[in-house]
């Protein structure tokens, strides 16, 4: 055909070029999925299993949420502490004699991870604050706590506010705290000043006296500067007593057995702050 020859494409190589993409292609989406499984992905699906923490439930019911606890101590006589230590937060649960959770605690130990809890109950406390662990300022929170305690030590430090929002919160007690075997955000707080003013009065709040209190000028810049790291509940009509041994979240100087989970550089530079204060 005047003198022109026809030419075919081997199907065999273009089927090798398809294949060989789709492999390509599977491979960087598997890539994909497990980066995504190990970060965003596995922070995402904790934060739904913290969603599920309540007072009330069961010992067992946790630890299908959170797994076994890594310690277990006795507080008494009636109450039992466990401490989940888990990637990026610690879980704090302390239980009755029966087996039922009275309290929790939820302290971030990770700068990335912010999950997300409610100053109430949903749709029952008319303006509840959410709060994001790590990243919610004290001085963000719009209601007044009805007490707040400053503890200093010669290298330990903590502070806590207490929430009460009688029927609409359930008759539970709310807590924001920091706790120093959670991350630390910030590193330039006056310890020994909020201290100081803390220890001019008593520890819980009169509703006359707690607003003069949170206006002084040093807890008021500590409040506005200040990172929520903890957030807890305790169940309603329980008596403060027999949980006055048992400090709001867990104890730092417990978690750092464990290797790797000695105080993050955020604790060492709140620590180095404080000793900065003494020495001056």
């Amino acid at each position: 055909m005047n003198g022109l020859t026809a030419s075919t494409v081997s199907p065999i190589p273009l089927a090798a070029a398809l294949v060989g993409m789709s492999v390509v292609a599977w491979t960087v989406l598997g890539a994909v999925r497990r980066g995504y499984r190990r970060t965003l992905g596995r922070r995402r699906e904790l934060a739904a299993r913290l969603a599920k923490l309540a007072c009330g439930v069961t010992t067992e019911h946790l630890e299908s949420l959170l797994g076994p606890p890594t310690f277990r101590r006795a507080i008494g006589e009636a109450l039992i502490e466990r401490v989940h230590v888990l990637s990026s937060v610690h879980v704090q649960t302390v239980a009755d004699a029966e087996g039922s959770v009275v309290r929790y605690a939820v302290t971030v130990t990770d700068r990335r991870f912010h999950p997300t809890f409610l100053l109430g109950v949903a749709g029952n406390t008319p303006g509840a604050n959410r709060v994001r662990l790590g990243h919610t300022r004290f001085g963000d929170i719009t209601h007044r706590p009805v007490g707040v305690a400053v503890n200093l030590g010669a290298r330990r430090v903590g502070y806590q506010e207490e929430y009460y929002f009688g029927n609409p919160g359930f008759y539970q007690t709310f807590h924001l705290a920091i706790n120093d075997a959670g991350y630390l955000a910030t590193s330039s707080l006056d310890w020994p000043a909020v201290h100081n003013e803390q220890m001019r009065r008593t520890d819980r709040l009169p509703a006359e006296a707690g607003d003069p209190f949170l206006l002084l000028p040093a807890t008021q810049a500590f409040r506005h500067s200040a990172v929520v790291n903890t957030f807890a509940v305790t169940t309603a009509h329980l008596s403060d007593s027999p949980l006055a041994q048992i400090a709001l979240g867990p104890d730092l100087d417990q978690v750092r057995l464990l290797p790797g989970h000695q105080p993050r550089i955020g604790a060492r530079d709140q620590l180095a702050t404080l000793f900065r204060h003494y020495r001056n």
